[in-house]
C-alpha cells in the first residue's frame, strides 16, 4: 500500500543571476490502503511527475515521506515491486524485444526459463511475438509504447506507475490495454495502478478512484463512482449574475456558459429552488456530469484559492 505525509519537493535553480525556486510539489497527503486503479490528473506542471520520480526513489523529496508496502522508494526491495512506464518510451533502436525484455528480466534475476515464458506470453497480449527478433527501429511509435508497457510488466510488479499510457495507441490497442488493466488488478487485489493522464475519459472508464493535483496541491481524492453521480446545470445568465446562487451547489464559469455542479441527491431540491427563484425548467440545461466537467470545476475553484 502506499502512504504519502506532509511530500514537499522544491527545485532550486539559478535564473538571471540569481536563486529561484520551484515548488513542484506542496505538502501532499494522501493513502491508498486498497488495490486498484487510481487516476492522476491535474495542468502540465501540478507536481504528476515528480510524484512519480519520487515513488519510484529517483526524486528524493524535500520534506514529508513516503512509505509502498512499508518501504522507503530508496530501498532495493521496493524497486523490485515497481514497474515503471514512461510517457516517452525509448529503447536503443539496434536493440529487439527479445533482447530488451532478456536484459531486463535478468536485472530481476528471472531465472531464464521462467523469462523466456514471461517473455512468450508479454509478447502474445501485445502481438508483437513475431517481431520478437526485429530491431525496434522498424517499430511503429504505437509498437514501441506496447513493449514498454510489457517491459514493465517482466517483474510481476505490486505498483504498476503509467505516465500517459494510452498516448500514440490506436483505438484497438487502448481497448485492450484496459482490459489487461482490469486483469491485472482482478488477479491481484493488492495490485495497485496509478496513471498518470490528460485523457479524462479513460480515467472515468478504469479508474476506481481520481487524485488531482494543482501546483503541486492535492485538491481532491475522490471516488469515480461518486464523481458520477453528480449532475450539470448551465444556466441562462453570465458570470456576473449568478453569485447567489452559491449555496446550492459549486459554481462555475466554462467556455462562455455559467454552471451548477450538483450532488445526484440533491438534483429535485435545486430544481424546485431555481424555479422558486424565476428560473424555469426550459431555461436550463441538465446533464449528467462527466469527469472533464468536474476537472475543470475543481480546477477553477483551485484557481481562485492558489492563483
Amino acid at each position: 500500500m502506499i502512504k504519502v505525509t506532509h511530500l514537499t519537493k522544491v527545485y532550486k535553480i539559478n535564473r538571471f543571476l540569481k536563486r529561484d525556486k520551484i515548488i513542484a510539489l506542496d505538502n501532499v497527503s494522501f493513502e491508498i490502503n486498497n488495490g486498484g486503479i487510481y487516476g492522476i490528473v491535474g495542468p502540465n506542471g501540478s507536481g504528476k511527475t515528480t510524484l512519480f520520480k519520487i515513488l519510484m526513489g529517483l526524486v528524493i523529496p524535500t520534506f514529508g515521506e513516503v512509505k509502498i508496502f512499508n518501504l522507503s522508494p530508496s530501498d532495493p526491495k521496493c524497486r523490485e515491486i515497481i514497474g515503471y512506464l514512461p510517457e516517452n518510451v525509448i529503447f536503443p533502436k539496434y536493440l529487439t524485444p527479445d533482447k530488451i525484455l532478456k536484459l531486463t528480466g535478468r536485472l530481476f534475476s528471472i531465472e531464464e526459463e521462467k523469462l523466456n515464458s514471461k517473455i512468450d506470453d508479454l509478447l502474445s497480449f501485445v502481438e508483437l511475438e513475431r517481431w520478437r527478433n526485429v530491431e525496434v527501429r522498424k517499430f511503429s511509435k504505437g509498437m514501441v509504447k506496447a513493449l514498454g508497457l510489457i517491459r514493465s510488466l517482466i517483474n510481476e510488479p505490486k505498483i504498476l506507475l503509467l505516465d500517459e499510457p494510452f498516448e500514440g495507441l490506436d483505438p484497438e490497442k487502448r481497448f485492450l490495454f484496459k482490459e489487461f488493466l482490469k486483469n491485472f488488478i482482478e488477479t491481484d487485489r493488492d495490485r495497485i495502478v496509478l496513471i498518470n493522464t490528460h485523457l479524462l475519459s479513460d480515467v472515468e472508464k478504469i479508474c476506481d478512484q481520481v487524485l488531482f493535483l494543482y501546483k503541486g496541491k492535492l485538491i481532491d481524492k475522490v471516488k469515480v463512482s461518486k464523481l458520477l453521480d453528480k449532475y450539470i446545470i448551465y444556466l441562462p445568465f453570465d458570470k456576473m449574475n449568478f453569485d447567489k446562487f452559491a449555496s446550492i451547489g459549486g459554481l462555475f464559469y466554462n467556455k462562455g456558459k455559467a454552471g451548477l455542479l450538483i450532488e445526484g441527491d440533491k438534483l429535485n431540491e435545486v430544481l424546485f429552488y431555481l424555479e422558486s427563484n424565476g428560473i424555469k425548467r426550459d431555461l436550463i440545461e441538465l446533464k449528467k456530469a462527466d469527469v472533464e466537467e468536474i476537472y475543470t470545476y475543481l480546477i477553477s475553484k483551485a484557481r481562485d484559492c492558489y492563483g
